[in-house]
């Protein structure tokens, strides 16, 4: 129902080679990266900072538009920290944005010099921070977004009768540990993409008139058999 495309910077960062990609019962596509992470260990003051951003192409398949809870984004990782001395201390953050464009519009192409962006919201804390001696403490972290056709279409100044026919989301996120005399760990496991799309009135009339057709059919070899 949908045709992705994606690119991520660095590359590898969030885009394993083969990501799960599935119609039922929205059409979607899972990122699962193996190497996104920022770690710290060691004695004295260490910092790391890994920030990466991917791009998603979304295409209506022909004779579909998006609807309804047009995108989802879903966004999951964990954390893990150590301070066994009374002189260490660790912590560790994310942050998360977006920007949505969109790029056709009733199956033409279409420009938008204002995309739509904002920062995900994330669960418990976007930070975690921790003090020795002899502690330690993991966790997982989550964030989620959710854009409805309506909001999207008023957005970009679009009739309510139009149909958005094209996407492209861009997700951006910033991992950080540090750590003194200890050590801190955080990483993203899962970025998962949904969208809801529908026939058009067009394609909706095509598959009456297959399924009476076919209706008919089965109904003319009940005859004949009978």
């Amino acid at each position: 129902m949908v045709t992705y495309a994606y690119q991520d910077n660095p590359t590898g960062t969030y885009a394993p080679p083969s990501p799960l990609t599935s119609e039922t019962p929205y059409s979607s596509l899972a990122f699962a990266p193996g190497s996104f992470v920022a770690s710290t260990t060691g004695a004295g003051m260490q910092i790391e900072t890994q920030t990466g951003i991917l791009t998603v192409d979304m295409t209506a398949n022909p004779g579909m538009n998006f609807t309804d809870e047009v995108l989802g984004l879903s966004v999951a990782g964990s954390y893990s920290m150590a301070a066994p001395f009374s002189t260490s201390e660790a912590f560790t953050s994310i942050t998360a944005s977006y920007t949505l464009s969109l790029q056709g519009v009733d199956g033409a192409p279409f420009s938008s010099s204002a995309p739509m962006s904002g920062s995900l919201a994330i669960s418990p804390s976007n930070t975690f921070s921790l003090l020795g001696p002899g502690r330690v403490s993991d966790g997982q972290w989550s964030g989620s977004l959710t854009l409805d056709i309506n909001m999207i279409k008023m957005h970009f100044g679009l009739a309510p009768a139009s149909k958005v026919t094209g996407l492209r989301l861009q997700y951006s996120s910033t991992l950080t540990a540090a750590s003194i005399n200890g050590g801190a760990s955080i990483d993203t496991l899962n970025v998962n993409v949904t969208n809801q799309v529908v026939p058009e009135p067009s394609t909706y009339a095509l598959l009456a008139i297959a399924a009476a057709a076919l209706a008919g059919l089965a109904l003319h070899r009940r005859r004949r058999q009978g």
